[in-house]
């Protein structure tokens, strides 16, 4: 169980932003614990100080994110405001820096740049950016923050007793973490991605997900043929609306929210990962290894909801601060990315 404190950390630790004026109980002692797991992994262990879970990045890679042309008005908000932007992806384990063989989450986090419009985020009203953090698992492994919080506790306390008491008590919460391992994924260009936590979309709320673009009738065929060529990438952008609070509740992350009627997935823009990058660039993975990505830079229209993103705000902001400040990196946002040269052989 100890082990799996490293991915537990994954939805709070990938990344960092700004402090709630007035953080909760919950949130705070939360904090506490994964600051001394960032704070164990950073110098003298490392040259800098990385993020407790998903530290070991793949690779950051620049793409266009492209919203649908036909998209309705009323979902045309935030980042669904214009045609297009350009945008950073990071694709990383869970963990630290073991073996990519082991069974563990994926992760995929997206940082659109250049949206224009208030940000929710204190401190950072002024970003032009909206991220997406996601995983290779639809559903969380605790309920709500109170839930994680607990798991936490008992997961660094060093007391069988303790850590047998919690799993007597949550036994759904390791079957769901068993669920994760056997989701193994060799390829994280090929990989599909959820958010397991619910966000606001105009009046609704929506969760998001993208998964390899299966256009056309003969995808499969056309994939293949773009990859032995050195193509782009291509993921489709989908959301899924609520269909009711009991069905789908905002609360409680480890449901799998129905996919038929209105929680059925809609496409909502495209990812384009041109080809003719340099994963090896020295010079992008230091700017990979301070961006912090994070659902609360958003605009009022896509707010964050439920208490793990709530607690998730104030967490990201605290490990964040103490990480890019210990590492010399930027605290602010990017403002602009220059778009690749593809590769045009």
């Amino acid at each position: 169980m100890l082990n799996k404190l490293f991915w537990l950390v994954a939805l709070i630790a990938v990344v960092g932003i700004a402090l709630a004026e007035d953080p909760d109980p919950v949130s705070v002692s939360i904090g506490n614990i994964f600051e001394k797991v960032m704070r164990a992994s950073g110098p003298p262990r490392s040259e800098i100080m990385r993020r407790p879970v998903f530290a070991k990045a793949h690779g950051c890679l620049i793409a266009k994110f492209e919203v649908q042309k036909d998209l309705p008005a009323e979902y045309r908000v935030g980042v669904f405001a214009k045609p297009e932007y350009w945008a950073w992806v990071r694709f990383a384990n869970d963990g630290g820096y073991g073996t990519d063989k082991r069974p563990a989450a994926r992760g995929m986090a997206v940082k659109v740049v250049g949206v224009e419009g208030k940000k929710i985020l204190e401190g950072e009203e002024d970003a032009l950016t909206q991220d997406f953090v996601m995983q290779n698992h639809p559903i969380f492994f605790n309920k709500n923050a109170e839930d994680f919080l607990a798991f936490v506790d008992s997961a660094v306390s060093g007391d069988p007793e303790k850590v047998k008491a919690y799993n007597e008590a949550h036994p759904e919460t390791q079957k769901i973490l068993d669920e994760m391992d056997l989701n193994f994924l060799a390829d994280p260009l090929a990989g599909q991605y959820w958010t397991p936590t619910p966000y606001r979309l105009g009046e609704k709320a929506m969760k998001y997900m993208v998964k390899p673009c299966m256009d056309g009738d003969n995808f499969l065929r056309e994939n293949l043929i773009r990859r032995m060529k050195n193509q782009e990438v291509c993921f489709g952008f989908w959301v899924q609306f609520q269909k009711d609070e009991k069905s789908a509740p905002i609360d409680d992350a480890t449901v799998k929210w129905p996919e038929e009627g209105e929680g059925k997935f809609r496409r909502f823009g495209t990812l384009r990962i041109p080809t003719g990058q340099d994963v090896n660039d020295k010079a992008r993975e230091e700017l990979c290894e301070g961006l912090s990505f994070t659902g609360w830079h958003a605009t009022k229209d896509l707010e964050p909801l439920g208490s793990i993103n709530l607690a998730r705000k104030y967490v990201y902001k605290r490990m964040a601060d103490i990480r890019r400040r210990r590492n010399g990196a930027s605290m602010k946002e990017p403002s602009e990315i220059t778009p690749p040269t593809e590769n045009k052989k």
